[in-house]
């Protein structure tokens, strides 16, 4: 059995608190990046790990910077 750690919540936590301070719904970040918003949810919630290809989507789509 995986025990959570902090670290779990990192990549959630900084994607959604970026889609917020964007004030984008799930449906708008969804049709950039050519996501469900359901799948973004999932992301979001943790449920889900995201590709690091997601990631970049994500990135250029709303011109985040990642480093």
């Amino acid at each position: 059995m995986r025990y959570a750690t902090p670290m779990d919540n990192l990549i959630p936590t900084f994607l959604r608190r970026q889609r917020n301070q964007r004030r984008l719904t799930l449906e708008n970040l969804s049709a950039k990046v050519g996501m469900s918003p359901q799948h973004l949810s999932e992301i979001e919630s943790g449920k889900r790990d995201p590709r690091l290809s997601s990631i970049e989507r994500m990135a250029e789509a709303e011109m985040w910077l990642i480093g």
